[in-house]
């Protein structure tokens, strides 16, 4: 073996060694980033805190009843469809997002009246929200991430049964977002 053999081979071990490097590096800075955006979707969350106050209290067992109410909660429902838009372009963890903001949608879910209007009657206008709605239950209800079901969201409220499915033929025939 010529020294030039020896140096090829010490030059081939600091690049993978450069690789591993980088590669740990890279996992590290895609954390860092997913904790970013996390912090800095509070503050848009907070934008809907009226909605979300009312969803808590003053909503349960009716819902909103004037246009500003209802303009309010489609803001906030189009939120959720544009986390949803990141979910499918792999931006947001989905199983991150569950844990963290999961129970806010659920809020909006379980309203009768904003399930009715919403989520059933104009269906085919919530496609992204209807998706991230169904993601989130499948999430809830997987035994691997959460045993004995999800400490974040409990069980839903609401009896979907009909409404779920109409929902989700209607989400199925692919309109378009909104509404």
């Amino acid at each position: 073996m010529t020294a030039a053999d020896w140096l090829t081979g010490l030059g081939l071990l600091f690049t993978c060694c450069g690789l591993f490097y980088n590669a740990r590096q890279l996992r590290l800075a895609r954390k860092v980033a997913r904790a970013e955006f996390f912090f800095n979707l509070d503050p848009v969350f907070r934008e809907h805190a009226a909605v979300e106050a009312k969803l808590r209290g003053e909503w349960q067992g009716s819902g909103p009843t004037s246009l500003e109410e209802w303009l309010a909660v489609e803001e906030y429902m189009g939120l959720y469809e544009r986390i949803q838009v990141m979910v499918d372009d792999g931006i947001v963890d989905l199983d991150s997002f569950h844990k963290i903001y999961g129970y806010k949608l659920f809020y909006l879910v379980n309203n009768k009246m904003i399930h009715s209007h919403k989520l059933v009657a104009r269906a085919s206008h919530w496609v992204l929200f209807i998706k991230l709605w169904r993601s989130l239950e499948a999430l809830k209800e997987d035994p691997e991430l959460y045993p004995g079901g999800s400490p974040a969201l409990g069980t839903s409220t609401t009896s979907f049964s009909t409404d779920a499915r109409l929902a989700q033929r209607s989400a199925e025939q692919g309109a378009a977002p909104g509404g």
